[in-house]
């Protein structure tokens, strides 16, 4: 019974992480498309918080719990399709948010100040944004959906490591 209560607050908590990668992404996006001193914080706590929350609800009313925690370890289950009620929802942000990024950049490279500067200089700060943007909005993330959904212990060295980059790009 406690493994499935920890599994139920481990797929919770890693909701709230990636909704807030997804607030946090949207909030970028508000910054570029509108210049304006309005708080993002009514719509981003309801989205950061609320959503996990819904989405663990119906899980939990669909299943009766059943999935939360196998004899092994407390995570949701693969084999009954429970763990795609935390990866589809991850893939779903990650996706959202290269989109966000892709905007942003091309928002930042067509400004009329980077214009006039050279392809180098320009190229330098696509990289230094991309090395920025990419932690914080949970990119590398999609290695460690990939290291858990396949065999291959490549992805989970690509996750280590790029999430560890990040502080390095700073």
């Amino acid at each position: 019974m406690a493994c499935t209560w920890i599994a139920i607050l481990l797929h919770y908590l890693m909701l709230v992480v990636f909704f807030s990668m997804l607030s946090q992404g949207l909030d970028l996006l508000r910054s570029v498309l509108v210049v304006t001193s309005r708080s993002i914080v009514r719509t981003a706590l309801p989205l950061t918080y609320g959503g996990p929350l819904i989405i663990v609800a119906l899980c939990l009313a669909i299943t009766e719990s059943h999935g939360y925690g196998t004899e092994t370890y407390c995570w949701l289950s693969v084999e009954n399709g429970l763990y795609w009620a935390f990866a589809g929802p991850a893939i779903f942000i990650i996706i959202l948010n290269i989109v966000i990024v892709v905007f942003v950049l091309r928002a930042m490279q067509s400004a009329h100040f980077m214009n006039n500067k050279p392809l180098t200089e320009r190229s330098m700060s696509v990289v230094r944004s991309i090395c920025v943007l990419s932690p914080i909005l949970g990119l590398p993330w999609l290695f460690g959906i990939l290291s858990l959904t396949s065999s291959h212990v490549t992805f989970q060295y690509l996750f280590a490591i790029t999430n560890t980059i990040q502080v390095r790009c700073l």
